[in-house]
């Protein structure tokens, strides 16, 4: 759009979408401030391809304030890893990132929340030779409840669990050259008639 002679033609569409997304930043509420006198709870989710997560507190009006986001991008190796499997590493990989924090003050009993119900007996696990296991006793350093949560109820960390495929979107639409834009061209047949007058005698 910068190029020289080059200009750009904005059109109502493009406005409307402008001001709603800085409406939406406007109005976004910012991160909170730890509170070490309340609980944490882990909200995480997973994609075929990354996990997201976000640490979150309930405020003085018990609704929940996020205090940080999380987001990994899976190994070729993780990719290959069951729906269960990526499922748990998400909880494991966002209760690492936020160790110092569960682990401050064991009053408190941490809360993992996922939308898949299958985690919500991770305790019940008894192949020992399975990774399902081998986290399970990872996360048995901290004083927590897993808790199903609906899908549709779980939307920041599915959207953080997402952004590599945004991303890799975005870039390949970049990288992409339009297509040539082509010219169909008709051909007429012209016809030309030759009328004789007719003789006069």
């Amino acid at each position: 759009m910068r190029a020289p002679g080059r200009t750009f033609g904005g059109m109502p569409v493009h406005d409307t979408a402008f001001n709603a997304r800085e409406g939406r930043l406007a109005t976004t509420a910012p991160l909170a401030a730890t509170n070490w006198k309340a609980g944490f709870e882990v909200h995480a989710d997973a994609s075929d391809t990354a996990c997201g997560g976000a640490l979150l507190q309930r405020g003085p009006d018990g609704l929940p304030v996020v205090l940080e986001f999380f987001s990994h991008k899976f190994t070729p190796q993780q990719r290959r890893y069951t729906v269960s499997e990526r499922e748990a590493l998400a909880l494991v990989l966002a209760c690492k990132r936020w160790r110092p924090f569960l682990l401050a003050d064991s009053r408190f009993k941490v809360l993992l929340k996922t939308d898949h119900r299958g985690l919500v007996y991770l305790a019940r696990c008894s192949d020992v030779n399975s990774r399902l296991w081998r986290w399970m006793n990872e996360l048995s350093q901290y004083n927590y409840d897993i808790e199903y949560i609906r899908g549709t109820d779980n939307k920041l960390p599915d959207a953080l669990s997402r952004l590599t495929l945004l991303v890799r979107a975005t870039a390949d639409m970049i990288q992409t050259p339009p297509a040539p834009l082509t010219t169909s061209t008709a051909t007429y047949a012209t016809t030309t008639t030759t009328t004789q007058a007719p003789l006069l005698h």
